[in-house]
């Protein structure tokens, strides 16, 4: 064996393995992100808007690199990368600028009050009288004539009849959709 092509097959299992853990980053990055994404107004719309961002881009860039490429399967390899992995990561990307990178301070919104609930889910299902421990709280509020549903970890209003006003610590994000934060 000579001991470039030995170089090159090295070369490639790193690149492999970096690869895979780059792969496990997104995923582990988008389960910590979804809690932002349930307490982001409209954050539909900012998914959307990656999306749609993550297309435009992807195609500059593959029919850039695609012009070098002679071949159809070639080309097609470029085009599937220049276009899937940005799909996938867009909205990932849209939120994490949208709220890391916001030049806007937290201020506190007095909402309209609708309603707390607890959540729980089981894989398995739940057992008839089975005593189960809330996983979480949803918080339902009135936000700019609209119903909004917002999770939670810990109850916040406890006792607070709806229809009254509850203080939210809400801030602008880069892209202006707005993130509760607590």
């Amino acid at each position: 064996m000579n001991p470039s092509d030995c170089y090159k097959t090295h070369r490639y299992k790193i690149l492999a393995w970096l690869a895979v853990l780059a792969l496990f980053g997104i995923v582990y990055t988008y389960v910590l992100e979804f809690e932002y994404f349930s307490n982001t107004f409209q954050s539909d719309t900012l998914i959307y808007k990656s999306v749609l961002a993550a297309v435009i881009l992807g195609s500059i860039m593959a029919w850039r690199f695609a012009k070098g490429v002679k071949d159809i399967a070639g080309k097609m390899q470029v085009w599937t990368s220049f276009l899937v992995l940005p799909i996938l990561t867009a909205p990932l990307a849209g939120s994490l600028a949208n709220r890391l990178l916001s030049p806007y301070p937290i201020e506190i919104k007095q909402l309209g009050f609708f309603q707390e609930k607890a959540f729980a889910s089981s894989a398995m299902g739940f057992i008839e009288g089975e005593k189960t421990e809330p996983e979480g709280y949803f918080v339902f509020v009135v936000y700019n004539g609209k119903l909004e549903r917002l999770k939670s970890k810990i109850p916040r209003f406890i006792g607070l009849e709806p229809g009254g006003s509850v203080s939210i610590p809400i801030q602008k994000g880069l892209f202006g959709y707005e993130v509760v934060r607590w």
